[in-house]
């Protein structure tokens, strides 16, 4: 026979003790969040599994939580508390004295709690009691009304351009250099026209149960992501972790949509995490180590200073911006200086290629990215119509090289990696051959 176990007579919405109002249908109800629930018995290991994913939960590792869950349901599949759990590690939810029980959102979602395929299966699940079911939609129908009002809540936040994650204190409370590093990257991105989200700025003043429709509008607004982490634990945090996450399932989303608009991760590690050591698939996206000299300036590189005529966000200036189609079908979008095309702007040619970024005296000059056609593209820098400087190559086999480039080739000291984020070549090259 089963043993019940501890956790049974713990609230599965916000952890508190549990009454027992029913000894026939062994109902119980929480005294704090008021919602009703059938107590059932689990084995050992499925209640020692279902207390610590509670207890990640009630700590914000929701995503770390919601994974315990999600294991539990694939080998104990009647195991309809892991249901409930996942579904409120899903989006966050807390409950709890500070939100004075009622239901709080930390990860707003676009679909509605109630119209999440395992919210019905959850509701249609054999085991289920039917009087705890009128508890349980009750509360799914509360949370839907509070993430109704935190999404109505984001349309009064701005847009913005790039996105600043990080560990911002220590277990001592002291700033961390993660923290320090961001603060840097911040000024110097606000300097070139860039509209940041750094939470230190971005919600002084705020109350912590207001940060939610900041941040979620901050995420899916922003182009860009710098998530900067120099120790595991610092990237593991719950609210570090949360947002890299968070941004990452954007982006998938993105490319679902067939990549509506351009979007990037970049990774800026330092002190003991390497490539192997970063956590999920990170390292597959685009990595910096800080570590290295000139890794800073790399980074500023992906950022070109916005001209002062265009805030960011804002369209260019109508008095210098024009479309130009010339003869041959090449097309330009972009600001001009009298006759030539000078400042940011786009020019589309004839084969489906295209170039994005920083015009001068008619040719590409500054910080752009060319985009070939084949699905291969570079960033960084050009000079005079060819690239020329620092700068990434993006293959469309998943791999990239990082480094010095001139006349158009692969020269200088750079960095070579495979599809997995593995380096496979680093040092000096010339015209594209690796030479030590």
């Amino acid at each position: 026979m089963s043993k019940q176990v501890v956790l049974s007579y713990k609230c599965g919405s916000c952890g508190a003790n549990l009454q027992r109002t029913s000894d026939i249908y062994m109902m119980y109800k929480c005294d704090y969040c008021q919602s009703e629930q059938k107590i059932y018995e689990w084995g050992d290991e499925t209640g020692r599994l279902l207390d610590k994913a509670l207890a990640l939960r009630l700590s914000f590792s929701y995503d770390i939580a919601k994974d315990i869950y999600m294991d539990i349901i694939s080998r104990f599949p009647d195991c309809i508390d892991a249901y409930w759990g996942a579904l409120l590690s899903s989006y966050g939810v807390e409950i709890s004295e500070r939100t004075q029980y009622r239901p709080t959102l930390h990860k707003i979602r676009l679909t509605r709690f109630t119209d999440e395929p395992l919210y019905r299966q959850f509701l249609s699940h054999p085991k289920i009691d039917h009087i705890a079911a009128v508890g349980y939609r009750k509360m799914a129908d509360e949370i839907d009304q509070v993430r109704g009002e935190a999404i109505a809540a984001t349309r009064n936040q701005p847009a913005y351009d790039v996105f600043l994650s990080f560990k911002n204190q220590d277990e001592n409370g002291a700033l961390t250099k993660d923290r320090i590093f961001a603060e840097k990257i911040y000024k110097q991105l606000v300097k070139r026209g860039y509209k940041v989200f750094f939470a230190p700025e971005t919600l002084k003043g705020k109350a912590g149960l207001a940060y939610e429709p900041i941040i979620y509008a901050a995420l899916n607004t922003a182009s860009s992501m710098i998530l900067i982490a120099s120790r595991e634990e610092y990237i593991n945090s719950p609210w570090v972790a949360n947002e890299w996450q968070r941004y990452k399932e954007i982006i998938a989303e993105n490319r679902r949509s067939a990549g509506i608009r351009e979007m990037r991760l970049i990774i800026c590690y330092s002190g003991q995490l390497t490539l192997k050591t970063l956590p999920g698939d990170l390292a597959r996206y685009q990595n910096l180590n800080m570590n290295e000299p000139g890794s800073e300036k790399m980074l500023l590189s992906f950022f070109s200073p916005r001209r002062q005529t265009q805030a960011a966000g804002a369209s260019p200036a109508l008095n210098n911006y024009r479309i130009v189609t010339y003869d041959d079908g090449r097309r330009y979008e972009g600001e001009f200086l009298g006759k030539k095309k000078h400042g940011q702007g786009k020019f589309y040619f004839t084969n489906g290629d295209r170039y994005e970024g920083e015009f001068k005296d008619d040719r590409t000059n500054g910080q752009g990215k060319y985009f070939w056609v084949d699905g291969n593209r570079y960033e960084g820098e050009f000079k005079n119509d060819i690239k020329h400087g620092q700068g990434i190559y993006y293959f469309s086999n998943g791999s990239r090289y990082e480094g010095g480039i001139a006349e158009d080739k692969i020269n200088g000291f750079g960095i070579y990696y495979n599809a997995k984020g593995e380096v496979m070549n680093k040092g000096m090259w010339k015209d594209g051959i690796f030479i030590k």
